[in-house]
């Protein structure tokens, strides 16, 4: 996975009064997450386990690299509950039809790349800055700034986009 580093200050007094700055460095893995939507239709914030990794359930976190393919057929509609930051969401389906609605939205500098021939309708309004690729399929457009802040691209002469 990716890294990020966090950092954290401190102030603290020795016994003498003697004062001192303490830096806390923390470098934290994002992981690779594979929608399930076992419990639930939500995607939220350290909150449900609608994910998994190396098959064991897990939540989203900020940072973390989606993916939604064929083997998440219990929750197609997904339900963005925040507004998220995912390091990538990739939406590779060949049989199920993805839809990403609800009252949040995707933000931040991660791109969404579109393969597989079934369809992916976006019905949020987002921000992410990275590319929007479109390599097979159908996107529909059903929300204002759907494909957010970054360039549209087209990889195939199967991808199509309804923009």
């Amino acid at each position: 996975g990716d890294y990020y580093l966090g950092v954290e200050l401190y102030e603290v007094t020795d016994l003498d009064g003697q004062q001192y700055a303490l830096a806390w460095h923390a470098v934290i893995e994002t992981a690779t997450l594979l929608w399930t939507g076992a419990i639930d239709d939500a995607w939220d914030i350290d909150g449900t386990a609608n994910w998994s990794q190396a098959s064991l359930p897990r939540q989203y976190t900020d940072g973390d690299h989606v993916i939604f393919n064929d083997t998440a057929v219990a929750a197609p509609l997904i339900d963005l509950t925040a507004t998220v930051n995912p390091g990538s969401v990739l939406v590779n389906n060949d049989a199920v039809n993805f839809e990403f609605g609800g009252a949040g939205s995707i933000a931040g500098s991660c791109g969404l790349t579109k393969n597989g021939a079934a369809m992916l309708t976006i019905a949020t309004s987002n921000t992410y800055t990275g590319d929007t690729r479109i390599n097979a399929g159908t996107v529909t457009v059903a929300a204002d700034g759907a494909l957010g802040a970054g360039a549209v691209k087209l990889g195939d002469t199967t991808g199509s986009s309804d923009a």
